[in-house]
């Protein structure tokens, strides 16, 4: 191509000299200065440089003509390798694989093999209802933390943000579904493992906790009994605030130190007295 652009513009060049050659033997041939013949001949070399000029023009379009095809050519062939390659939407790790090679597969017939997203990863859990209008609340305000435990170990593996919230309770368990996104980074959670997700929605300093059994309902509300110095008991109204475990927050009604009973507290009335086994670590009358 670049050697027929060259040659075409040598052509040009030539041809601009053979007609100016053309145009002078021509006045000349006018005034009487030049023979006929000198004059036929210098117009007969206009003439050739050209069709010269026209040939190369000729040749240039045949050749870009020829690039155009190899070219649609080389893009066909460039989408016939696409369709023998099958890329992944998602970045992860591959599990075994359900074909080999050699092995006839149709579209939509076999899965060819499963990946797994792996950074980063979502875990997937349900909290009880009666949460959900405190993590609609938190998640309003800010991004929600999401610690994630394994089945052994006590200390979170790694902190995620809850980044996803059921569109309906599930009204046969009363509970909802949340997923939590985490960079995992490290690769300590696995597809398909289990673990134990804790929501964070308060972090509160120097809080009164009793066990969830300490806690008893009568009409007016909920009470403890509180083991007095004497080693008697006393129905103590109190205000429980969320549920940690086995746990549950004491707002209101308890005060540091103070003892609880844990366990038979329907044998109990203001001012029984109690005994305490030191086996369980609970106070019966």
């Amino acid at each position: 191509m670049e050697a027929g652009q060259a040659n075409l513009s040598k052509e040009m060049a030539q041809e601009e000299y053979a007609k100016a050659q053309a145009t002078r033997y021509s006045a000349l041939l006018k005034k009487g200065l030049l023979a006929p013949d000198s004059a036929e001949q210098i117009n007969a070399q206009a003439k050739a440089a050209m069709e010269a000029v026209r040939a190369d023009r000729a040749a240039i379009d045949s050749m870009q003509a020829n690039i155009a095809a190899d070219q649609a050519a080389l893009d066909r062939a460039k989408l016939q390798l696409e369709y023998c390659t099958i890329r992944s939407p998602i970045d992860g790790r591959t599990g075994q694989l359900m074909v080999k090679q050699g092995n006839v597969v149709k579209a939509n017939d076999v899965d060819l093999v499963t990946i797994n997203q792996i950074h980063p990863i979502y875990v997937t859990f349900t909290v009880p209802e009666i949460n959900l209008p405190l993590i609609k609340e938190r998640m309003a305000a800010g991004k929600v933390s999401v610690n994630a435990y394994l089945q052994t170990e006590n200390e979170a593996v790694e902190t995620g943000t809850l980044s996803f919230v059921e569109n309906s309770v599930d009204s046969t368990t009363g509970t909802i579904r949340l997923k939590a996104l985490f960079d995992n980074t490290a690769g300590k959670l696995w597809p398909g493992q289990f673990v134990r997700a804790v929501v964070r929605l308060n972090a509160s300093a120097n809080s009164i906790v009793v066990p969830v059994s300490a806690v008893q309902t009568r009409q007016d509300g909920k009470f403890v009994f509180v083991v007095k110095p004497d080693m008697t008991v006393a129905a103590r109204p109190v205000e429980p605030g969320r549920t940690i475990e086995r746990d549950v927050v004491i707002e209101k009604g308890l005060s540091e130190g103070e003892s609880v009973v844990t366990t038979g507290q329907l044998r109990l009335i203001p001012g029984s007295r109690i005994q305490i086994k030191t086996s369980s670590s609970s106070a019966t009358e």
